[in-house]
């Protein structure tokens, strides 16, 4: 029984489960694997049954059914309507960006990266593994030390020394991880005291913790992301991935953040709990957040974000937006395509004032 075995493994470590899965299947053994990725349930399996809501909705053989029917069947609606409605196209030439970088440089891969993120957008980062998003992050997180160029918030330059300074309500900056159960929970922690801790300095009474302004602030945010009202006491690593996710999100809720720094945020998660953070991310930006969002998912990229900028060899390398805003797009400039720079509006350039 295999539930979830690729999630953390890479490809050739996918190649070589694929083959003790098969050679237990050739001795008789019988092998029930858990997965949410297709391609893998296709590479491993012969039958699947799919659940939801903890019914058993169809099973068949793997053969007889396409990918979109079984992720309908899992969220139980056509996979056109998992993401939110599209966003009109938003003149946002002259305003000032919420948060920007300015030819920075940071870790062994970024190189003179310029963004600009404005109030309400999602713009959304894609690149292959190792292409410098992971520097980007981390030092508009306040955890990477920047080699060159400077960062900017609302027009003016900021510090960044330790994510203590993100986290200052001025700033206001939250970060979802790559790897929320090392680096987004304390998994011992109840869901409640990891949704506070970030700010808990704000829930003090002297010396004391004012229990029942964490709770009424921690309640607000498990009802926004609709996580299970149990993590008030039960702690985060009794969670499924997808309600651990949700805290993650909902600490940086109780913290006010106005800017999120989102690192593949889905990557785990089932589709139906990938369809509720969809609406939070688009109903957090309608209401004034701005997102900066990485995601391994192209789909997502296209889908969520008003803007997306490639990353090749630590460098942003394309701005896609509009009717430019493809897979195929990203596809192709993530692979390093033969295209020059392209910025698809002129107000692109005028982003960042000189």
């Amino acid at each position: 029984m295999l539930d979830e075995p690729t999630s953390a493994l890479s490809g050739s470590d996918v190649d070589w489960l694929g083959r003790i899965i098969a050679d237990a299947a050739a001795q008789g053994i019988t092998v029930l694997f858990i997965s949410h990725r297709m391609p893998e349930v296709r590479a491993f399996c012969d039958t699947l049954t799919i659940l939801r809501n903890g019914h058993s909705v169809h099973s068949a053989k793997v053969s007889e059914v396409t990918d979109n029917e079984v992720v309908e069947m899992i969220i139980g609606r056509s996979v056109e309507n998992a993401f939110p409605p599209p966003r009109a196209a938003r003149d946002r030439h002259g305003e000032t960006p919420v948060l920007a970088t300015r030819a920075l440089s940071a870790g062994p891969k970024l190189k003179d990266a310029d963004i600009a993120l404005h109030q309400g957008e999602i713009l959304g980062i894609a690149g292959l593994q190792g292409m410098g998003q992971e520097a980007l992050f981390s030092a508009l997180f306040g955890q990477e030390h920047l080699q060159a160029g400077h960062i900017e918030l609302d027009g003016t330059p900021l510090h960044l020394r330790s994510p203590a300074d993100a986290l200052h309500p001025s700033v206001a900056i939250g970060l979802v991880p790559e790897e929320r159960k090392t680096q987004g929970l304390f998994l011992k922690l109840s869901g409640r005291h990891n949704a506070s801790l970030p700010v808990l300095e704000r829930f003090g009474r002297g010396p004391l913790l004012d229990d029942e302004a964490e709770a009424r602030a921690a309640a607000g945010a498990f009802a926004a992301v609709e996580v299970d009202g149990r993590a008030h006491y039960l702690s985060a690593g009794a969670f499924s991935g997808g309600n651990q996710q949700k805290i993650v999100l909902a600490k940086w809720l109780v913290a006010q953040s106005r800017i999120l720094l989102l690192f593949d945020p889905t990557r785990g998660i089932d589709v139906g709990t990938k369809e509720q953070l969809y609406a939070l991310l688009r109903a957090y930006s309608d209401a004034g957040g701005s997102v900066l969002l990485h995601s391994t998912e192209i789909p997502e990229l296209v889908h969520l974000c008003d803007r997306v900028g490639v990353l090749y060899e630590g460098r942003v390398s394309r701005w896609l937006e509009g009717d430019g805003l493809t897979e195929n797009a990203i596809m192709e400039a993530t692979l390093g395509g033969s295209d020059p720079l392209h910025i698809s509006t002129p107000r692109d350039r005028q982003e960042i004032p000189a």
